[in-house]
């Protein structure tokens, strides 16, 4: 009886022990984080949502199932993601305005979607009323501006040309350039090539195409409007459309003597948004560009 007593109760030493060590062990850490100015944050799962050591968070993501999804470093209000188990999805989507200003940020997990509203306000209820009037498309890419590129130089001649465009999709993938039989259209049968390369009629989310300088229907410069037809082409939910069209500016003259002075004109390259209602917005196309340089470096940051 005595023996069993004995043992007892250095089974109870050894459990007031093991809980002693943690007890210090815990305290060890805690003091460690304090000391390096850290904290840490759970959550309701008792899962480790952020740790804060010197400034430097680090945020844990997980699935719902509980995996860690990936690791976000943020120092000095720059972010760094890492991606665990090569799994990705939409982390923040990051609205700009035409000025390449941050206007709307919503948070999500994954990487950084960029829109671009056809607005240049950044007042909070003119951008709300954009985002719901779907005067939004998606970041121009570079393949795209390539694209647009291309097809201001083909047509930039006055000369009769051929009308030329190419389709983006809901993924924002651009499409092959295609060309029409004439200076005023495209048909659906020169359509066909690009649908059938972004995934058929149903992945389309705007198109782009060319009012080149000279028609012989028109004999006069491309229109930054949409005709009838380009807007009836149009489905109800999707996105912006372009026109890649010319504006007409007048050239400054270099004499101060402007008495009998004809003034020259510049045709300028112009790009023209437009939906089911008719033009959303224009914009030179040189100024549009420097709008996504400007875009990439915030993003880039």
């Amino acid at each position: 009886m005595e023996a069993e007593e004995i043992k007892n109760n250095y089974q109870k030493i050894l459990t007031i022990l093991g809980v002693i060590t943690i007890i210090f062990g815990i305290t060890f850490i805690l003091i460690a984080i304090n000391r390096l100015e850290g904290n840490m944050t759970y959550s309701h799962l008792s899962l480790a949502e952020e740790v804060t050591i010197n400034g430097e968070n680090l945020s844990f993501i997980y699935h719902a199932t509980n995996p860690k999804f990936k690791n976000v470093v943020n120092k000095n209000r720059r972010v760094n993601v890492t991606y665990e188990d090569n799994e990705m999805t939409p982390l923040d989507t990051i609205y700009y305005n035409l000025n390449g200003k941050e206007v709307k940020r919503i948070s999500q997990d994954g990487p950084d979607i960029i829109k671009l509203l056809l607005t240049y306000c950044k007042k909070t209820n003119r951008v709300n009323h954009a985002i719901a009037s779907n005067h939004v498309i998606n970041e121009i890419t570079k393949d795209q501006v390539n694209k647009i590129d291309a097809i201001f130089e083909f047509t930039k001649t006055k000369e009769v040309v051929p009308e030329k465009g190419f389709l983006i999709s809901k993924s924002n993938k651009a499409s092959r350039i295609v060309t029409g039989p004439s200076c005023d259209s495209i048909r659906r049968v020169d359509w066909n090539p690009a649908i059938k390369e972004l995934g058929g009629k149903g992945a389309i989310a705007s198109e782009v195409h060319v009012h080149t300088i000279k028609c012989k229907c028109e004999n006069s410069i491309g229109s930054i409007n949409p005709s009838f037809a380009d807007m009836d082409k149009l489905k109800r939910n999707s996105l912006p459309s372009m026109i890649l069209a010319y504006v007409l500016r007048e050239k400054t003259p270099k004499s101060n003597i402007i008495e009998y002075y004809t003034p020259a004109k510049d045709t300028i390259s112009t790009i023209g948004f437009y939906n089911k209602k008719g033009t959303i917005k224009t914009i030179e196309w040189s100024d549009l560009k420097k709008v996504m340089v400007k875009i990439n470096k915030e993003k880039n940051k």
